[in-house]
């Protein structure tokens, strides 16, 4: 029977993975992976058995998900003790005798294994645009309650002592000491921006992430060293007792850095590797890497079924899968000996990786990197073989030993900083949805018909953009923000506003196909409004940034947004015929404010029309109201806050619809009830709570749908009101 822990080790990982949206009884899973095992003992042929294993796996890897501890409620989460399991550079994960916590603290919370009183408050919902990742979907499996750490005390003892701040200051001793420092300790939070930069655009930003390598170099040379120092006892005729005690060793020294860490994905998978190889060598019998990588997968899964939806996991275990799918279709042309077979094989390893991961490179990051083969090649050795052993031995050797490793490793990574730079191009830019990133996984596994793989890579990943002969007017949940993409049949696109994260509109833009914008119109510069406008500058072909005026020194961003737009070559305006506000010039004696001086746009197709309002106030709506009419969607002004939408302007205006951009939960009390009153609560669609919001009309009809992860496009169910009548004509 060929690798049957590789299809375990799938059936686990898929069957963790399907929930919640398949959820078997406990009771079911267990009757199955009963019958499952009863099948296996007259199973007809190899693929038959293989089958069955992939069918338990499956359901128990669901039966892991099903007996998961029930979650805490939110309202008992307010001040909790537990221990730290884990930690990352976003998260700290909590053990408690109620549930699992996890924390929003970073790398300056507690530290992992400390017992701790902790006070926290509620984290909004995260806002998901379409094809985007779901994080809400891991935390059902896990039963997890995500909130953010306020304040923190450790009840066994300080374990952030003095020791911790000099051992930061000895890291700054050093150029790249931050760098260093994340390959000894997995803090990546004082990598210098430039670095970390180039590291993504060269695709060797991985070899700074916890990784199999780290733990393998750990647990090897404690292995090897345990072993020379118990070499007496072989002489003594004792051979099984050093060999088993020298691979406890190594998996202890293996075991207490994935602590120290944080146990990443990555370095539980590494971890259950070598413990596999241990115990293979220790009965003398051969591990094959496919039974290993599946055995990894299935003790991770058990351990916590929450970490297959974490994207380290997803990461870690397909780029040692691709490796070990496409190496050796490469490795056949490869001598048997030579610096010639240690180059191919190089390349391989980065092929292989490069294959494995690229369904989520596509979907999640949205990046490939065109010279991350040669890029590996300097950089793998040189940070692999030389400052992961200097980082480590820095940190725990004592002086003078620990200064010479620090500069040791600083001038590997000094070197391979220096060679990066010369060689880095532009990275590529692909774009995928789930569907386009499971469309790429099947060809990441077609490694026996390559062609047949790259032919569905490039078919995935050379889409073109949906065509629609209709205006298309979109209003993505972007959470406590603002952006809006109007679609013109003519094949023109206009993005206002950009929402209050770097990357989601842009990632989302991409996820369509748009590489392109011909105007990108910022209402106002503000963070809510404009942060999504930077990236989206940086990374497509934008004509036209239309503002409501230049910038002045003391809007520090908005002058470097305008500065960037001027050196890509996009055109800045300050007029635009869409535009109904602001005035050229304010009337005498006028104080606009910021938020009263944001664009206002009419975009009108057919027999219907779309306002939209940036985060105008009483003034602003007073500036406008001679200009307008009845309407047939409106964005409400300022996310519904209270200064806004007044009883003059909403009876003016009177929508079929009105559209609130709003994020879940804010502190500032958006919408308020009495503007949500006043628009009419029939009319109003909320982002936060009816997620996307898609308006399509052929300039007669008017098609409204929405978007969240649970449902997907669906059309609005509740019937539009009557088109208002127009108070000059009577009709």
């Amino acid at each position: 029977m060929k690798n049957p822990m590789a299809w375990l080790g799938i059936g686990v990982v898929l069957g963790a993975l399907a929930w919640p949206g398949w959820q078997p009884a406990a009771a079911s899973c267990a009757l199955a992976i009963v019958a499952t095992a009863s099948l296996m003992w007259w199973a007809p042929s190899r693929r038959t058995l293989l089958l069955c294993w992939a069918f338990g796996g499956l359901y128990l890897g669901s039966l892991t998900c099903a007996l998961r501890p029930e979650a805490m409620s939110n309202a008992r989460a307010e001040h909790i003790v537990g221990e730290v399991s884990r930690a990352n550079t976003r998260w700290t994960e909590v053990r408690t005798e109620q549930g699992l916590v996890l924390l929003k603290a970073g790398w300056q919370g507690p530290p992992v294994g400390a017992h701790i009183a902790a006070w926290t408050s509620p984290i909004p919902p995260e806002p998901v645009l379409p094809g985007a990742r779901d994080p809400s979907t891991n935390d059902a499996r896990t039963g997890a309650v995500r909130r953010r750490l306020r304040a923190w005390l450790i009840l066994d003892g300080d374990k952030r002592s003095d020791k911790d701040e000099r051992k930061d200051a000895f890291w700054s001793l050093a150029q790249h000491g931050g760098l260093l420092r994340s390959l000894a300790t997995g803090k990546r939070d004082r990598i210098d921006k430039r670095t970390r930069t180039l590291m993504i655009r060269t695709g060797t930003v991985h070899l700074i992430a916890i990784s199999g390598l780290h733990v393998g170099l750990v647990a090897v040379s404690t292995w090897g060293l345990a072993a020379f120092l118990l070499r007496p006892l072989v002489l003594l005729g004792w051979v099984w007792t050093p060999r088993a005690l020298s691979m406890g060793v190594g998996l202890g020294a293996a075991s207490a850095y994935a602590h120290n860490v944080g146990w990443p994905a990555s370095a539980q998978r590494a971890l259950w590797m070598v413990a596999a190889v241990m115990l293979a060598k220790l009965i003398g019998r051969r591990a094959h890497p496919f039974n290993l990588l599946g055995a990894a997968a299935t003790l991770t899964v058990l351990w916590n079924p929450g970490l297959v939806g974490e994207l380290g996991f997803q990461l870690s275990f397909t780029a040692v899968a691709g490796i070990l799918l496409w190496a050796p279709w490469l490795a056949v042309h490869a001598p048997r000996s030579g610096p010639r077979r240690w180059l191919l094989s190089s390349v391989g390893a980065t092929v292989g990786a490069t294959i494995g991961t690229l369904p989520f490179a596509a979907w999640d990051f949205q990046l490939l990197a065109p010279s991350a083969i040669l890029a590996n090649l300097i950089a793998a050795p040189t940070i692999g073989t030389i400052a992961v052993p200097a980082a480590l031995v820095a940190t725990h050797a004592p002086a003078p030993l620990n200064l010479i490793a620090l500069s040791l490793g600083d001038s590997a990574v000094d070197f391979a900083v220096t060679l990066l730079d010369i060689i880095h191009v532009n990275p590529w830019t692909p774009a995928v949805g789930p569907l386009g990133a499971m469309v790429l996984g099947v060809a990441a596994l077609l490694s026996r018909r390559p062609w047949l793989a790259i032919g569905l890579a490039v078919a995935c990943l050379t889409s073109s953009p949906s065509v629609t002969k209709h205006l298309t007017v979109i209003f993505p949940a972007v959470g406590q923000g603002s952006a809006v993409l109007v679609r013109w049949p003519d094949g023109r696109n206009w993005l206002i506003d950009g929402g209050p994260k770097p990357w989601a509109v842009l990632h989302w833009l991409r996820r369509q196909g748009i590489r392109q914008l011909d105007t990108v119109f910022l209402t106002h510069p503000q963070a809510d409004h404009m942060r999504g406008i930077e990236s989206v500058i940086d990374q497509l072909n934008v004509k036209q940034l239309v503002a409501s005026s230049r910038p002045k020194k003391r809007y520090g961003s908005f002058h470097d947004l305008w500065r960037q737009a001027a050196q890509r070559g996009v055109s800045l305006l300050t007029q635009h015929a869409a535009l109904i506000h602001p005035p050229a010039v304010w009337a005498p004696g006028a104080k606009p404010g910021t938020n009263d001086q944001s664009l206002v746009l009419r975009i009108q197709h057919g027999t219907h029309s779309f306002l939209l309002t940036g985060d105008i106030e009483a003034e602003g709506e007073a500036m406008v109201l001679d200009r307008l009419g009845p309407t047939t969607v409106v964005q409400v002004p300022h996310h519904g806050s209270k200064t806004s939408s007044g009883p003059d302007f909403v009876a003016r205006l009177a929508p079929r619809w009105a559209v609130v951009p709003v994020g879940a939960s804010n502190r500032y009390g958006h919408p308020a009830p009495e503007v949500i009153a006043r628009w009419g609560p029939a009319r109003v669609l909320r982002t936060d709570i009816d997620g996307t919001v898609r308006f399509t009309s052929d300039g007669t009809s008017l098609e409204v749908s929405r978007w969240t992860s649970t449902t997907g496009w669906v059309q609005v169910d509740r019937p539009p009101l009557a088109p208002p009548q127009n108070p000059l004509t009577g009709n």
